[in-house]
């Protein structure tokens, strides 16, 4: 936890990187835009606003897959927005968290807009296009570039998922390979959002799948929304059932997790089988000896498109509340 000075320079300086290009986008939902009052002031009971914005990187070195997410949240609150940013990274079968940050601040009008940390730092180009996201802290070094828009996928009430061009720039060279940005926002109490896979087979497969509500017992089949840019096509896929094919333990939460995924459409124009190849896991806190888990999986397998076999790698940001 950051004493309040620091937090106070930090507001400031993000504030006076603000008027020189700093990130200010906002969600394409007007509805999240909200009209500057602090949460409360209508007299109900007080609502926690939580918004998300993750950047995955995915690419592969000649030595191996290598997944670097980045995750902002800002949780608005009648005191106040609290803020987190996590950073990991996959590579040679392994993870690694590489950051966490948190910090604090009075209520804003525009909390969605994503603010660098002490070491995670932005780079901000033409109409508040987030261009970068590095990490600078000893011992670690690592950047995110974002490139060329490449396309977005449209889901119903909320901002577009995004796929770019991209690299990962570490001290020992550089990666290529597609950044996916997917933002969300929801309230608490409320129904949290579900899971979201992304699946690449090199430049001419990428499918991304998102869990929507309600969201059922984890270890029932889940009802997902998915889009595929397959040959530079897009194509939506309103109904994929993806359920767990494997299961495991894990003890931290005393919960079971997936470790082996089916994937299939009605009439079966899209089928897969994933399989969990690393995993980064964390268990949350509650009064229940049953508790929330949060992660990824790094995945490998095969999914069938209209009769086109894809052998396909990928990411699945996995939660249990």
């Amino acid at each position: 936890m950051r004493s309040s000075v620091v937090a106070f320079l930090i507001l400031v300086a993000s504030a006076a990187v603000g008027c020189g290009g700093s990130d200010t986008s906002t969600p394409d939902s007007a509805a999240a835009e909200g009209n500057g009052s602090a949460p409360g002031d209508t007299g109900s009971p007080p609502v926690e606003q939580i918004f998300d914005r993750e950047f995955l990187f995915a690419g592969a070195a000649p030595d191996s897959l290598v997944h670097i997410p980045w995750f902002f949240q800002a949780r608005v609150r009648p005191d106040g927005v609290r803020r987190e940013i996590h950073a990991w990274l996959a590579r040679e079968g392994g993870w690694e968290a590489l950051a966490h940050e948190e910090s604090g601040g009075p209520f804003a009008r525009a909390p969605w807009r994503i603010l660098p940390g002490e070491h995670v730092r932005l780079t901000v180009g033409e109409g508040d296009r987030i261009d970068a996201i590095r990490l600078r802290d000893p011992g670690r070094e690592v950047e995110t570039r974002i490139g060329e828009f490449i396309t977005d996928w449209t889901r119903p009430g909320s901002d577009p998922a995004r796929l770019f061009a991209g690299e990962a720039l570490f001290p020992s060279g550089r990666v290529r390979g597609f950044v996916l940005e997917v933002n969300r926002r929801w309230e608490s109490p409320g129904e949290a959002p579900g899971d979201w896979v992304f699946l690449h087979g090199g430049g001419l497969f990428q499918l991304f799948l998102e869990e929507l509500a309600p969201l059922g017992n984890p270890r029932s089949p889940g009802n997902y929304r998915g889009w595929s840019r397959i040959a530079f096509q897009n194509a939506l896929w309103n109904e994929i059932e993806v359920s767990w094919e494997e299961f495991r333990p894990f003890e931290p939460a005393r919960r079971d997790i997936p470790h082996a995924w089916v994937l299939n459409t009605e009439g079966g124009e899209v089928t897969g089988l994933l399989q969990a190849v690393s995993s980064h896991l964390t268990a949350g806190e509650g009064a229940s000896p049953i508790l929330p888990l949060s992660g990824f999986f790094e995945v490998q397998g095969e999914v069938t498109v209209r009769g086109e076999i894809f052998s396909v790698n990928g990411v699945v940001r996995h939660r249990q509340y």
